[in-house]
Order: C-alpha cells, then structure tokens, then sequence
C-alpha cells in the first residue's frame, strides 16, 4: 500500500458506557482516532429478510498500524458506520493493516 492511497478519511469509535445525571447508563461511542484510510469494495450483496429488503456491503480500509483497534470497534466514514469483522495485521510488519468492515442498512445501528 502506498501512502498516496489513503484518500478517504475515516474516524475509529469505541463503545463506552456513560452514566448521566440521573443515573441512566447507555452506550456512547467515543472517537479513539481520525485517519486517512483507503477503501475498496469487497462485496455488495441484497437479501431479503424477515419481510424486509436488507443491502449489505463489506468494504476493506487499510490504515497505517495502530494497535488499539479491534472488532468491538466501528468506522464512521462519511456518517455511514462499519462494524469491524476482520482485522489484518499483515504479516505484524506494523507499518499498515486492513480492517474489513460491514455496512448494514435497516440494520439500526
């Protein structure tokens, strides 16, 4: 991978547990980093499910090495978010690594 290839600009969120002032806890994602990221299609699939028309596309970002990203993180790439399924270290070499990410619709995420 070339430099000249992280084109699309991405941020990293993890999920963390806040509590506010009336003792209500949910979800939050909080960004853990903004970088540059290429991106290529891997699949586009349509399927039907439970009576409703679901599209899911898997896309591959290759950022440089960070070592604090794993599946229970998402990609927010231009307000559309990623779940993370596949992390790639290739080959531990720590200058880049892809991360294979799944974009649902009518998912509610």
């Amino acid at each position: 991978m070339k430099a000249g290839d992280l084109k699309h600009h991405i941020t990293i969120e993890r999920a963390t547990i806040i509590t506010d002032s009336r003792g209500n806890r949910r979800e939050s994602w909080e960004p853990i980093a903004t970088c540059w990221a290429s991106m290529a299609d891997v699949s586009g699939r349509d399927f039907y499910a439970a009576q409703a028309y679901q599209a899911q596309d898997t896309v591959t970002f290759g950022i440089r090495w960070r070592d604090d990203i794993d599946k229970e993180c998402r990609i927010n790439h231009g307000g559309a978010i990623y779940l993370i399924e596949q992390i790639n270290h290739l080959g531990y070499k720590h200058d880049f690594i892809h991360l294979k990410a799944r974009l649902t619709q009518g998912e509610g995420v």
